[in-house]
């Protein structure tokens, strides 16, 4: 996790960009935990398995029907599906 000092105070920085200040949102997991400024979230996907952001394209996941309500398509990255993501 990336921290300026500001004199006596530490200001913690965006994980991913370095340079993006709060709001955070925290992601990840208990052993792997992360700060993402608001500017990040936009622009960067999270895996719905490890919660971890990824720079590679993401794979659809099975989506499970609501019982109240429409289904969600989620995404999770090549590493946890173990599939080879294939650009075209």
């Amino acid at each position: 996790m990336a921290v300026v000092s500001e004199g006596a105070n530490s200001v913690p920085l965006c994980d991913i960009c370095k340079t993006g200040r709060a709001p955070f949102l925290r992601y990840g997991t208990l052993e792997n935990i992360g700060r993402m400024c608001s500017a990040c979230l936009h622009r960067t996907p999270l895996c719905a398995i490890c919660q971890l952001p990824s720079n590679t394209p993401l794979v659809a996941l099975p989506t499970i029907d609501q019982g109240t309500g429409p289904g969600r398509t989620s995404y999770a990255c090549a590493d946890c599906t173990g599939r080879k993501v294939v650009r075209t």
